[in-house]
């Protein structure tokens, strides 16, 4: 084990030895599911105390404990979070996030946990972990009225799980419910945001690779940002991979037809870009004009996010942009391609503004 001495032992020895033991991708939530079947299992038979577990079409699941001796009458209280997780990884073999465990460690400060090149899955998994340290803690045995505990699937990857919940079929009782995936330690949101997702949809004709023969082949890549969650960090000066890439393309476009081949960002909806990789052509007698535009962009941008201002702290240290000749592929008239760099040039990213009431909100 890795946080056997870390306190309250309960919560942390089920947060190793059963969330981030068990594989759990949004959508892909079934291992989980499993583990906790069979978690629950195994403490009815410990711990003596008569769990009952629900399960609905879509994959939630509701664990029941029931009231102390004598507190019948209290209303019942529910715990909520989220069984999947977001499964990022920087290891540059890829991870298999659908077999293997979180390599999860302690850092060197002792004040954190994280993970070995991976995302770490404490949203929700220490949420998760809460839950089902509650569903067997020796300590409330006697001061609790009906507790119950829902797991829902998908919150990541779409609300799948809240939006399609199953009242009845997870026998729900309760009025009162407590969500386990907040901020802060000691702050109580009453409030929350959501979120809506829009999708750019446009079918192109492509051009065949070797239907132009004056035409030079570059890929150009943005990799190392900081990257984050949309939510919690995008309020702070990172860097978004796909829109610095729409800048790049931007100012190369103002000069140059561009022939669009490929465009590559990003890994969910939720995560902050910290990579971006675009193949397109030009003219091959612009192949000087482009190599004078991207060297001036690179310049500018590692100057706007690692000043040497030792006033300012760098903003992207590892930001790194490259570019190279590559093969021919099919691609874009000059025209589609331009209205795929300006769309992209022109969506909103991160905070538009802030409220002139309240603080920081």
């Amino acid at each position: 084990m890795v946080l056997e001495n870390l306190k309250p032992t309960i919560v942390w020895n089920i947060f190793e030895n059963i969330i981030t033991n068990t594989p759990r991708p949004s959508k892909h939530e079934e291992k989980i599911r499993n583990r906790i079947k069979q978690w629950v299992n195994e403490q009815k038979q410990m711990s003596n105390i008569d769990l009952k577990l629900f399960e609905d079409g879509v994959g939630n699941i509701l664990i029941k404990r029931p009231p102390s001796k004598g507190m019948e009458q209290y209303p019942s209280l529910l715990l909520q979070g989220h069984l999947d997780m977001i499964c990022v990884t920087n290891r540059p073999g890829g991870y298999d996030f659908f077999n293997n465990r979180i390599p999860i460690r302690i850092q060197d400060n002792k004040e954190w946990i994280d993970a070995d090149g991976t995302t770490l899955g404490a949203d929700n998994g220490i949420g998760v972990a809460l839950a089902l340290a509650t569903l067997i803690e020796k300590d409330i045995e006697d001061s609790h009225g009906p507790i119950e505990v829902l797991f829902t699937v998908n919150e990541e990857d779409g609300f799948t799980g809240a939006t399609n919940l199953d009242v009845e079929k997870l026998n729900i009782k309760s009025n009162n419910m407590i969500n386990l995936d907040s901020g802060p330690i000691g702050e109580i949101t009453i409030g929350s945001v959501c979120g809506r997702r829009t999708y750019f949809r446009r079918t192109f004709d492509w051009m065949d690779k070797g239907s132009k023969n004056d035409l030079v082949f570059i890929e150009l890549l943005i990799t190392g940002l900081l990257s984050g969650h949309s939510g919690g960090d995008i309020h702070l000066p990172r860097a978004n991979a796909i829109k610095v890439m729409a800048r790049i393309l931007s100012v190369i476009n103002e000069q140059l037809d561009t022939f669009f081949c490929s465009w590559n960002g990003g890994t969910k909806g939720n995560v902050i870009p910290s990579e971006s990789q675009v193949k397109f052509a030009i003219n091959s007698s612009k192949q000087k004009v482009f190599e004078n535009i991207i060297t001036k962009e690179i310049t500018a941008l590692n100057e706007y996010y690692n000043s040497n201002n030792i006033k300012f702290p760098k903003l992207e240290p590892n930001l790194k942009i490259e570019w190279k000749i590559t093969k021919p592929e099919d691609f874009l008239s000059p025209q589609d391609s331009k209205n795929i760099i300006s769309t992209s040039n022109v969506i909103p990213n991160g905070v538009i503004r802030k409220s002139p009431f309240y603080e920081d909100f």
